[in-house]
């Protein structure tokens, strides 16, 4: 039986990425996707998430529990400070796409560089950083830098120019880091051209899935 594996969208930047990730890597996952593209919009237009806006969030979650996975994926970082109280609600694994990166990132190095192209994933990310380095018992710096044009470049289909931007600023961050991190699932796209910077440079896609499919061979271990 093959494992199908959720994935929640707030954007559809994040569906390639992901697509990709498994198909190279673990091409004999069933992929079921999940989006509503207006859930980023109105984290902007209202400066954060909002009763209202989790809700719709969680009642994506709950459709692709609902659609028989064995585990979901929820590939929007902003959301990712919320996960560990939806975890608690089921029974099957239910991952941030980041958790594993930052994790990662935090045994790497204690200055840690992030970038990203979306205003609010730049702070919370930095947050997540901090509490994964404060449960370990380490003290580690965090540098963030911002790149919303990136993202508009992505959505007006200028991939090389969102590419270009984040790159520019994460060379710049390169010079006084341990590790460098990529905040969202559609900047992966970027890392390619940084494999010169001298550091390591994490992206979710890899890591999230890695982490997603060990969880569910372990639970299956266990049944």
């Amino acid at each position: 039986m093959k494992t199908r594996i959720g994935l929640v969208h707030a954007t559809m930047n994040s569906v390639s990425p992901m697509l990709e990730a498994f198909r190279t890597h673990y091409p004999e996952a069933e992929l079921v996707n999940l989006m509503d593209e207006g859930l980023l919009l109105a984290v902007n237009e209202k400066g954060g998430i909002t009763p209202e806006i989790l809700q719709r969030f969680e009642d994506l979650v709950q459709k692709a529990v609902d659609s028989g996975t064995d585990g979901v994926l929820l590939s929007c970082s902003v959301f990712s400070p919320y996960v560990p109280a939806i975890q608690k609600k089921y029974a099957i694994p239910i991952l941030s796409v980041d958790e594993a990166m930052l994790a990662r990132a935090v045994l790497l190095g204690e200055r840690i560089g992030v970038v990203a192209t979306v205003v609010t994933a730049g702070p919370t990310t930095k947050g997540l950083l901090e509490q994964f380095a404060q449960a370990s018992g380490k003290a580690v710096r965090v540098d963030v830098e911002i790149v919303p044009e990136a993202f508009e470049a992505l959505k007006k289909g200028d991939p090389e120019q969102h590419n270009r931007l984040i790159q520019e600023r994460a060379k710049r961050l390169a010079e006084n880091a341990d590790v460098l991190v990529l905040a969202q699932i559609s900047m992966a796209r970027a890392a390619a051209g940084l494999n010169e910077i001298g550091i390591p440079v994490l992206t979710s896609p890899l890591t999230s899935t890695s982490s997603i499919m060990e969880q569910i061979r372990a639970r299956k271990g266990l049944e």
